[in-house]
Protein backbone atom coordinates (compact mmCIF):
# COMPACT_ATOMS: atom_id res chain seq x y z
CA UNK A 1 0.00 0.00 0.00
CA UNK A 2 2.85 2.59 0.89
CA UNK A 3 6.68 2.20 2.21
CA UNK A 4 6.38 0.01 5.20
CA UNK A 5 2.39 -1.09 4.62
CA UNK A 6 1.61 -4.53 3.12
CA UNK A 7 -1.25 -6.23 2.10
CA UNK A 8 -1.87 -9.29 0.59
CA UNK A 9 -2.66 -8.64 -2.89
CA UNK A 10 -5.04 -11.47 -3.92
CA UNK A 11 -7.73 -9.60 -1.40
CA UNK A 12 -10.05 -7.32 -2.49
CA UNK A 13 -9.43 -3.68 -2.90
CA UNK A 14 -10.08 -1.92 0.11
CA UNK A 15 -12.55 1.43 -0.63
CA UNK A 16 -10.51 3.81 1.93
CA UNK A 17 -6.49 3.34 1.08
CA UNK A 18 -5.62 6.46 1.87
CA UNK A 19 -7.70 6.67 5.49
CA UNK A 20 -6.32 3.04 6.28
CA UNK A 21 -2.46 3.81 5.44
CA UNK A 22 -2.93 7.15 7.70
CA UNK A 23 -4.64 5.07 10.59
CA UNK A 24 -2.02 2.69 10.49
CA UNK A 25 0.74 4.99 10.84
CA UNK A 26 -1.07 6.89 13.55
CA UNK A 27 -3.12 4.96 15.65
CA UNK A 28 -4.32 8.33 17.28
CA UNK A 29 -5.21 10.28 14.71
CA UNK A 30 -9.01 11.44 13.78
CA UNK A 31 -10.64 12.04 10.42
CA UNK A 32 -12.13 15.98 10.70
CA UNK A 33 -13.57 17.93 7.62
CA UNK A 34 -13.49 17.23 4.43
CA UNK A 35 -12.18 13.40 4.68
CA UNK A 36 -14.86 12.60 7.74
CA UNK A 37 -17.45 14.35 5.27
CA UNK A 38 -16.25 12.31 2.35
CA UNK A 39 -15.90 8.85 4.20
CA UNK A 40 -19.53 9.17 5.22
CA UNK A 41 -20.58 10.06 1.65
CA UNK A 42 -21.99 13.64 2.70
CA UNK A 43 -20.01 15.82 0.23
CA UNK A 44 -19.10 15.24 -3.38
CA UNK A 45 -15.69 16.82 -2.58
CA UNK A 46 -12.73 15.05 -2.41
CA UNK A 47 -10.24 15.10 -0.10
CA UNK A 48 -7.08 16.96 -1.43
CA UNK A 49 -4.42 16.29 1.88
CA UNK A 50 -4.01 14.31 4.75
CA UNK A 51 -2.96 17.13 7.48
CA UNK A 52 -1.02 16.04 10.35
CA UNK A 53 -0.58 18.15 13.39
CA UNK A 54 3.15 17.32 15.77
Amino acid sequence: MSRGIYRLAELPPISNPDLVTVGLRFPSAVVCLVSALSFHEITTQVPHEVHRNA
